[in-house]
This record gives C-alpha cells, sequence and structure tokens, in this order.
C-alpha cells in the first residue's frame, strides 16, 4: 500500500514540473529555436563573440590582429570589424589575418663635395632602392657612412635607414713628365710639376677688382701654383697691377701680391698682400731653405715705366723678392742680391752642393736716363740655409759689358729677355738657356736674330762665353720675334731631351727701333708663334713645319700670346701634351678654355673643342 502511494505522488510533482516550464496548449510553431555561433580566428589574432543564442539575435564579433599582423576579413567575405551576424541557423565564422608589409623612412644626404642621386622617402619594407654619390670637380668619393664603398649600390628598407656619402679633395697628383735628379732642383722644373692648367681671359677678370677707384689686374704671368696649406689641391697666388681705369695708367705704382685658396675647386676668395714691386715679371717656386715648403722668387722690372716710350715714374730698382707662406697662409717677405732689372730669373742647383742657386740677368736693351751703368749676369749662391752669397755668373762677364753706340743711350752686347736654368744634355750639371733677340757684337739691336744661347754648365757655378751653343729657328721670312719661354722634353723617346720655344712677333715685319726710343708697328704681344728643335746628338735642329700643327696665330680672334710652354698628360693617354701656360688676360680675345697640342707618336696635333676657325692661323 505505501509503495503505490509513492508512485502516485512521484507522478504528480512530475506533471506538475512540467506545466510549469510550457504554458498548457502552446502550439508547436511558437516555439523559440536556439542557435550556436562559433567564432573562431586564424593565425595573426583572436575573436571575441560567439556563443548559443535565440533565433534572429543579432550577435556582434570583433577581431584583433596580433602584433605583426592585420585583419584581412571574414570567412563570409566581409571586411567590416566589428562584424554584426544575425542568427538564423547555426553558424560558424573565422577571422583571417595577414602578416603587415611595415613602411620605414630613407634618408640620404651627401657631404661636401658630392651629391646623391635621391634624398631619400618613405618606402615599404623590403623596397629595394638604387642610390648613387656622384663628386664634384676637384673632389672624389670615398664611400658610405655605413662602411659601403661603391658610389652604385641598392639599399633593402627593412627598417628605419639614415645614410650619407663622404667626399674628399682628389689629392693633386702632377702629369707632367719625369725628368733627372739635378733638373729636379730647377723652378722651371717646379712650376711645371704644380701646373693643372692655364688661365684664361674670364679667369683673369674672375679676380682682378676695382677698390677705391683703383683697378687690380692679374696676369697669369706673374703667378704660381702650390698647394701652401698641404690639404690636397693647389692654391693661386699672383701679382695684381695698379692700374687706373680712367686714363689707362698702370705699373706705375706698387701692386698687390693675391692667395686664392683650391683655385681649381672654383674658390676665389682674395687674400691680399702689400708689396713694393709695381711691374712684375716672371714668378718662380722654389725651396731654398730646404724646410720642405715652396718659397717664391718674385722678379721684377721696376723702372719699366721710366722708360720713353712709357707712362713717368719715380720708382726705383729693386732686387728679387723672395716670399714666404706657411700652411696657415702666414706671409713674409725679404729683398735678396742687387737691384737689378731682372724681368726673368731661374733658379736650381748651379754648383751642385745640394741647394737652390738663383741666377740674375739684367734684362734691359738700353739704361735709363742716359746713364752708363755696367751689369753682369749674377749668380746668388745658397749656403743651404737660404743665406746667399753674390757672385759673377760668368768668368768671362767681360763679354757682357755695354759699349756706346752713336745713339744717345748705351746698348749691352747681349740682351735676353727669357732665360732657365736646366740640364739639356745630361751630364749632370746645369745649363743656363737664354732667349735673345740679338747676336754678341752686334753694334744695333736684331731681332731677326731671334733663338736660344746654351750656355754648358759644368758643375762648378760658373759659366763661359766661349762654352756654348747657338740654336736659330728657320726663319726664311725674316720676321721679327721676341723669345718669352721654353721647355725642354725627348718627344722623340730617343734619350736626350729637346727644346720647345714659345716667341711673339712682329706682324708687319718691320721692328723700328729708332735709337731704342719706340718700337712703332710692332705688334708684339697680340700673337704667339712657336718652334721645335730636336736634339740629334747635341744638334738642334729646326722641326717646327713638320712636327706640330696650327703652330701660331695671328688672327686675333682666338688666343694672345703666352709666355711659358708646359708638358702635360692632359688625355691621361700615358703621353705628354704641349700646353700653354702663363698666360696674359689683358686682351680681348677669349683665351680658349681648352687649347693645346696632343701628343700622337711624337707629332704634336691641336686640340681646341671645336672653338678654332683653322682658316684664321695662316
Amino acid at each position: 500500500m505505501k509503495k503505490l502511494f509513492f508512485t502516485l505522488s512521484l507522478l504528480f510533482v512530475l506533471t506538475c514540473a512540467k506545466e510549469d516550464s510550457q504554458a498548457p496548449n502552446t502550439p508547436p510553431t511558437q516555439i523559440v529555436k536556439q542557435y550556436a555561433l562559433t567564432a573562431s580566428a586564424g593565425d595573426g589574432g583572436s575573436v571575441t563573440g560567439g556563443g548559443t543564442f535565440a533565433s534572429g539575435t543579432q550577435v556582434s564579433l570583433t577581431a584583433t590582429p596580433s602584433s605583426g599582423y592585420s585583419f584581412s576579413g571574414w570567412s563570409t567575405g566581409s571586411t567590416a570589424n566589428p562584424l554584426t551576424v544575425t542568427l538564423n541557423s547555426n553558424t560558424s565564422i573565422t577571422a583571417n589575418f595577414q602578416v603587415i608589409i611595415n613602411s620605414y623612412t630613407l634618408t640620404v644626404t651627401a657631404g661636401e663635395g658630392g651629391s646623391v642621386s635621391t634624398e631619400g622617402g618613405e618606402y615599404e619594407e623590403g623596397t629595394e632602392v638604387t642610390i648613387t654619390a656622384t663628386p664634384v670637380e676637384g673632389y672624389e668619393f670615398v664611400g658610405w657612412s655605413d662602411g659601403e664603398n661603391l658610389s652604385e649600390r641598392v639599399i633593402t628598407i627593412i627598417s628605419e635607414t639614415i645614410i650619407s656619402a663622404n667626399f674628399q679633395i682628389t689629392p693633386f697628383v702632377s702629369k707632367s713628365p719625369p725628368y733627372s735628379y739635378i733638373n729636379q732642383t730647377t723652378s722651371k722644373y717646379l712650376n711645371q710639376y704644380y701646373f693643372q692648367g692655364y688661365m684664361t681671359r674670364d679667369d683673369h677678370q674672375s679676380i682682378s677688382w676695382i677698390d677705391s677707384n683703383v683697378k687690380y689686374m692679374i696676369q697669369e704671368n706673374d703667378a704660381v701654383y702650390y698647394d701652401f696649406d698641404q690639404n690636397g689641391t693647389l692654391d693661386f697666388f699672383g701679382f695684381a697691377y695698379w692700374s687706373d681705369p680712367n686714363n689707362g695708367e698702370w705699373g706705375t705704382n706698387p701692386g698687390k701680391y693675391v692667395l686664392i685658396k683650391d683655385f681649381f675647386l672654383g674658390n676665389r676668395e682674395k687674400i691680399l698682400f702689400d708689396t713694393q714691386i709695381a711691374f712684375g715679371g716672371k714668378m718662380d717656386l722654389s725651396d731654398l731653405d730646404n724646410d720642405g715648403q715652396m718659397d717664391i722668387l718674385m722678379y721684377n722690372y721696376n723702372v719699366h715705366q721710366n722708360s720713353p716710350n712709357a707712362y713717368n715714374s719715380s720708382l726705383s730698382e729693386l732686387p728679387v723678392e723672395l716670399i714666404k707662406i706657411d700652411i696657415n697662409f702666414n706671409f713674409s717677405s725679404s729683398f735678396i742680391g742687387p737691384a737689378v732689372t731682372s724681368h726673368d730669373g731661374s733658379s736650381g742647383d748651379v754648383d751642385n752642393d745640394g741647394d737652390v742657386d738663383i741666377m740674375l740677368i739684367p734684362q734691359n736693351a738700353y739704361y735709363y736716363n742716359y746713364e752708363r751703368v755696367i751689369r753682369y749676369p749674377i749668380l746668388l749662391i745658397n749656403n743651404g740655409l737660404g743665406q746667399f752669397t753674390e757672385q759673377d755668373a760668368f768668368d768671362d762677364n767681360f763679354n757682357f759689358t755695354p759699349y756706346y753706340t752713336n745713339y744717345q743711350e748705351d746698348y749691352t752686347e747681349y740682351q735676353s729677355i727669357h732665360y732657365e736654368l736646366f740640364d739639356l744634355n745630361n751630364d749632370g750639371n746645369l745649363d743656363l738657356i737664354s732667349g735673345f733677340w740679338a747676336d754678341n757684337n752686334n753694334e744695333y739691336v736684331n731681332r731677326e736674330k731671334v733663338g736660344i744661347d746654351v750656355f754648358w754648365g759644368d758643375g762648378s757655378g760658373k759659366f763661359i762665353t766661349t762654352n756654348s751653343s747657338k740654336i736659330l729657328p728657320n726663319n726664311p721670312q725674316g720676321y721679327q720675334y721676341s723669345p718669352l719661354g721654353s721647355t725642354y722634353f725627348d718627344y722623340d723617346y730617343d734619350g736626350d731631351l729637346d727644346l720647345f720655344l714659345i716667341t711673339t712677333r712682329a706682324e708687319d715685319g718691320n721692328y723700328q727701333n729708332n735709337g731704342g726710343l719706340t718700337d712703332e708697328g710692332s705688334n708684339f704681344y697680340e700673337n704667339y708663334f712657336m718652334f721645335i728643335f730636336r736634339n740629334d746628338d747635341g744638334d738642334f735642329v729646326d722641326v717646327t713645319s713638320t712636327s706640330i700643327d696650327k703652330y701660331y696665330d695671328l688672327s686675333k680672334s682666338n688666343f694672345s700670346h703666352f709666355y711659358d710652354l708646359n708638358f702635360r698628360d692632359i688625355d691621361d693617354d700615358g703621353d705628354f701634351d704641349l700646353v700653354p701656360s702663363r698666360t696674359s688676360g689683358w686682351f680681348t680675345f677669349p683665351q680658349l678654355n681648352n687649347l693645346y697640342w696632343e701628343n700622337i707618336n711624337g707629332s704634336f696635333i691641336i686640340k681646341d673643342d671645336g672653338d678654332l676657325n683653322y682658316s684664321q692661323f695662316y
């Protein structure tokens, strides 16, 4: 009986529970269905918002990428984030992620002396960027700041990058020929060794200037190039003439010395120094005190403007000026030797004792103010410390004494405006090469006899006029020349030095002396004329017409005179070309930028970048 009662009670309880969960008589179609939303995440992130929800519920899902990834979309194709899903069935959705391509900044800079092909910018990670470093003239590329040394390189962008191109001044390397030891002691060798290129007329004008109505005019004849501060590139040092642009007067008051640092890099900032010299001449390099720093010798013709056919001046003769400039551009100078009218000079180890001596020869063909003044060639002998003792340069100096003519003035028997010291016969002793315009013992100046005298040296420090050779050009026209400079090179490679002479010519062929007072109609300095003398076992033969192309220019449109010639390997082909040097900038002629004669198998062919009209040469 008890067992039956327990069973009936349990049945009653269960029936009541069912009636509590579902209203009685609820139709089946009104029952709310439940659906599951399954949300999952692919590699690179996570997702929130899944679960079981009543049908029709709107559920929000949010995808969150991990570091280094970005959300790329849902498996349904939607890219909305968060994503709203309305459940109508059991649903599975996956959030997808991708690895990021990062963006980074590339910064590229150039140091002094060059440029870079790009300054950089913003690039996506993995981008390859080509960068190129380009030096300006006078500089060279030396590497990137990260240690790479190729001027053109490819950088793969993987992070923020800063890189710089580094440049340095291209160290000066001489392109002049090699010479023997004794010739390397000469100013001729040193001036050519440090020669990089001549000055055009525009170059001259760019460094001339006006100060308080006074114009200071530069002429490269009175200049040298040297790396005074030892920074690897050449500086300019020259003399500027005083002039009055209102009346054309020039050279009658002291000029200025001009120093320009790093001249061939385009700098034109001038450093000025005072001098007593008003009318200059040739300027030479020479290490006179053996301290390893080049000194400067400035020869002068300070009384030139006292001559009757020039401007009147009260200037006195001066000795040669010795100038010293240290690596900090500190300037000092002194006058050494006697006061002589020496337009040109030369230096070298004349007595073969290991130091540099100085040769001076009075140049003027007549003496001013009608005075009989005896002047001899002078040699200043160096004691090795830059201190000098004066002595006669010739044992027979009497052959250089003046004699009296029927004119009003005295003439020297020997007249020269150009001379150099160089060992022409390879005997180890310096010879004296002198460009003359009158034979010894002529009773008047005869410029038709222009040529070269070589006084052979013996290393004793003395010359003698009888130990000499005369070199004369072929001159069938009888033109009148003035020798300006000479240079020496074994152009035919037969083991001896050949001789090259530059002159200017009286174009009308009529040099009128008129007692030494005037040079009417001479037209010197408006042209150039060159000669080549081949050394045939000591005999110098004029081979100009067969060895050099376009060896003169009388056009007055291309180039005026120049005072010297230098050899330099212009085209870097291993041989040495012929180049004008010590140019003048006082004419209207353009003085073309790249005039030289290319050495082609021992013949010299003119090169001019197409600027010259060849028909104007003849």
